[in-house]
């Protein structure tokens, strides 16, 4: 499963599937949040 936030409510949700909506506020704001090896190829892009 996948961790998401909510960027509006900061409401943290797993979910295999990807939702635009959060389901604690309903507002389309919800991205993946990056776990550790996640952040770390991210730096390492750059």
């Amino acid at each position: 499963m996948v961790r998401y936030r909510c960027k509006n409510c900061n409401y943290f949700f797993d979910s295999e599937k990807f939702q635009k909506k959060c389901p604690y506020c309903g507002k389309e704001s919800v991205e993946r949040e990056l776990d550790a090896e996640g952040i770390l190829k991210e730096i390492s892009k750059t």
